[in-house]
């Protein structure tokens, strides 16, 4: 979302892969599932582990965030989907790096820009990832019985600039598909 084409860099958020890439954790081992309540965010049509009315997304990997998961822009339908919530402890068993374990070492929230999905007998969970005290575990932002959390009108990925190492906003508007140039000082 985030690009300096003057420096040829770019810029994002963290996501689940950064930390499955340093993780003994393989999320590849997912179950699939039908839930008896049939709403769900629009987003969950694109992804390639959710398949509303049978057919799979073919765009959005769970690292794809490119739109807000809402209670308003939802759809209702029979739809099956893939596992792919987790949680587990960050640790030396669980990582093959420290400094992750070392970054993560603290009560405050790093949200990631990565969605995951788990369900019980009835509903679809559609959640966002967090680590908070070295521990992934994720947030609920939409239920399939039409619940939506107050985060979930909000949430989307967040890249953080130090503007006393960079100008911003030389071009561009700062829009989707209109970015501010970063140019750096």
């Amino acid at each position: 979302m985030y690009s300096n084409n003057n420096l040829g860099a770019t810029g994002r958020s963290l996501n689940i892969d950064d930390i499955e890439n340093f993780s003994t954790y393989s999320r590849a081992d997912s179950t699939e599932y039908s839930p008896i309540y049939k709403d769900y965010p629009v987003i969950f049509e694109k992804e390639l582990n959710g398949a509303p009315n049978g057919t799979y997304g073919t765009e959005l990997d769970l690292s794809n965030q490119d739109e807000y998961i809402t209670g308003t822009a939802t759809g209702n339908g029979n739809f099956k989907g893939k596992w792919t919530y987790y949680s587990f402890e960050m640790s030396t068993t669980t990582m093959h790096a420290q400094s992750y374990i070392d970054l993560f070492n603290s009560s405050t929230t790093t949200w990631l820009a990565s969605r995951c999905v788990n369900f019980s007998s009835s509903d679809t969970y559609f959640r966002i990832f967090y680590i908070t005290n070295v521990t992934i575990d994720a947030h609920a932002l939409y239920i399939s019985n039409n619940y939506a959390s107050v985060a979930s009108n909000a949430l989307r990925p967040v890249v953080e600039i130090d503007l006393s190492k960079v100008y911003v906003g030389e071009t561009g508007s700062g829009a989707d598909g209109d970015a501010y140039s970063i140019v750096a000082r």
